[in-house]
């Protein structure tokens, strides 16, 4: 014969199962606790990794705006380069060097921006010097002591790395010293 529990047994049982049911949801849910740790983990070690990055940028920033700082103290103002390509400035240090420094998009790895002079009307541009700008578009040229004199007309162009003999480019920026 096939008797049913008496009710005591059959509590117990569904406690039993009760039991062992919230026992294997608690260690469910444990489990994903756990992995959710391991990934907030490898997030918490991505951002320390981009914060050290932006500290070196911000340190990188920084020395760029003393060295800009430094060169442009007492600076006189001789003229100004502007067009659609950006703008610059040309300042004359107290020492009595000429410093360029100007605000252009970054350009691909292949280019490089060069300064022309040109000392009248109708001479040929001679290459001042080549000039990079950093990742926020700002650069600065020394271009040394009398370099250039009143009147003359300075041009910035794109041209291929590292610089060229001439103008190949359209120029992106212009402006006589005053």
């Amino acid at each position: 014969m096939n008797e049913r529990p008496a009710a005591p047994v059959r509590r117990l049982r569904a406690m039993a199962y009760a039991l062992a049911a919230l026992a294997a949801s608690a260690l469910i849910a444990l489990l994903v606790a756990m992995g959710n740790v391991g990934a907030t983990q490898a997030e918490l070690a991505r951002a320390r990794g981009e914060l050290a990055q932006a500290e070196q940028q911000v340190a990188a920033v920084a020395a760029e705006r003393d060295q800009l700082a430094q060169a442009l103290a007492g600076a006189t103002t001789l003229g100004t380069l502007t067009g659609k390509g950006g703008h610059a400035a040309l300042f004359q240090s107290t020492e009595g060097e000429l410093v360029l420094a100007a605000q252009l998009p970054p350009l691909g790895p292949a280019q490089v921006y060069q300064l022309w002079l040109s000392a009248g009307t109708g001479t040929a541009p001679i290459s001042v010097g080549v000039l990079s700008v950093n990742r926020f578009g700002y650069g600065l040229l020394a271009i040394g002591t009398g370099a250039a004199s009143a009147g003359a007309t300075l041009s910035l162009t794109a041209e291929p790395a590292p610089g060229s003999p001439a103008p190949t480019t359209p120029i992106l920026i212009t402006g006589q010293i005053s």
